[in-house]
């Protein structure tokens, strides 16, 4: 039974593939007995939350993909690793040592308060978080989900696409050898 189970899902699987055209940006993902469509993921600069050229024009073909099926919805998942660590931390100390931002006695950089919006009503944002001497995991959450609003709000604003079709999963911390800064897209 368990053979004929994985044949048929193996099956569907590939039919899935097949019928949404965007070549190279499926695979699968299976997770605690529950099987999966990956879009690949978005790629991030390690510390940083800004989309660049490339993941905008990947976001175009996903936002073309679910423009096509109206009945998909997606799980956007952020991810930080060691490399953002290593990154916000080098920013951090550049910070201390040339004076280029405030801080307040923690030693972290002055950020906008919480919930504040620029002209336009979005957040302030300068593409990175700031960090201390020791970047801590509540910080690199915080760039985890800032990732992945970054990635919702691109589908959301730039094409349309509604907001109660895209779902943010509990950001992560990575901490395989060699992962990458990411946003996680699955269907």
């Amino acid at each position: 039974n368990q053979a004929v189970g994985n044949a048929i899902s193996t099956a569907m699987l590939t039919t899935l593939k097949v019928a949404i055209p965007i070549v190279g940006l499926i695979s699968v993902l299976t997770e605690s007995g529950e099987t999966k469509l990956r879009l690949n993921p978005v790629a991030f600069e390690a510390g940083s939350f800004s989309l660049d050229a490339a993941a905008t024009s990947y976001l175009n073909e996903v936002a073309r993909l679910l423009g096509e099926r109206p009945d998909v919805t997606l799980s956007i998942c952020g991810y930080a690793v060691e490399a953002d660590k290593e990154a916000l931390a080098k920013r951090g100390a550049a910070r201390r040592t040339d004076g280029s931002q405030p801080s307040d006695s923690s030693g972290a950089s002055a950020q906008p308060a919480e919930g504040a919006t620029s002209p336009g009503g979005s957040p302030p944002s300068t593409g990175t978080p700031s960090a201390g001497p020791d970047v801590s995991a509540q910080r690199l959450l915080h760039l985890a989900d800032r990732r992945a609003r970054g990635v919702r709000d691109n589908l959301v604003e730039a094409h349309g696409i509604a907001h109660e079709r895209l779902f943010l999963c509990g950001s992560k911390i990575d901490t395989a050898p060699g992962a990458q800064p990411r946003t996680d897209v699955l269907m």
